[in-house]
């Protein structure tokens, strides 16, 4: 992967990583779809503050987000940590206030990660 050392990861970087022909992470191509779900992510507005996500989280490691429902905040700010953590091998978590709520998060960042893990479950 682009060198990007733990908690140094900006923006411009995972932009760049995402639309490179290989996953990053896993030096495969991306698979197909992968550009699909990567115009829909850019249209949420988290996706427009990630470098303010960044250097929050770089600054406690610990965010709380709060907004209304649908701008991406649970699907996209975990998956966005992924690049900062990768190399720590640490794991990101989210939680959500409602059973529900819980299992449709889990079911499209899954679909979502399959992009860029293909085979996770």
């Amino acid at each position: 992967m682009e060198s990007i050392l733990q908690h140094q990861a900006t923006a411009d970087q995972v932009r760049r990583l995402e639309d490179a022909t290989q996953n990053p992470l896993t030096g495969n191509m991306w698979p197909d779809g992968h550009h699909n779900i990567l115009q829909d992510r850019r249209r949420l507005p988290v996706y427009r503050r990630y470098q303010e996500i960044f250097d929050a989280y770089h600054q406690s490691q610990i965010i709380i987000l709060s907004s209304e429902t649908g701008l991406g905040k649970s699907t996209l700010v975990p998956q966005l940590l992924v690049y900062d953590e990768y190399a720590s091998g640490l794991q990101i978590a989210c939680t959500q206030p409602h059973r529900l709520a819980a299992s449709e998060l889990a079911s499209r960042v899954r679909i979502t990660l399959r992009s860029i893990f293909p085979g996770s479950q």
